[in-house]
């Protein structure tokens, strides 16, 4: 019993450890007319990331 409690949570942690590399690479759109058109015809939400040098 113990032992599959101990290999599942070594699954787990090597899932968590795994999966950002398994993801790959952020496709960033800069237009935000651009960005919102393709949200709306995949369905997904937007992510708005600003900021400022004041």
């Amino acid at each position: 019993m113990m032992r599959k409690i101990g290999r599942a949570i070594s699954l787990g942690f090597l899932l968590v450890l795994v999966q950002p590399a398994l993801a790959g690479e952020i496709d960033w759109i800069k237009d935000y007319k651009k960005g919102l058109a393709k949200a709306k015809a995949t369905g997904k939400p937007m992510l708005v990331d600003f900021y400022t040098d004041w």
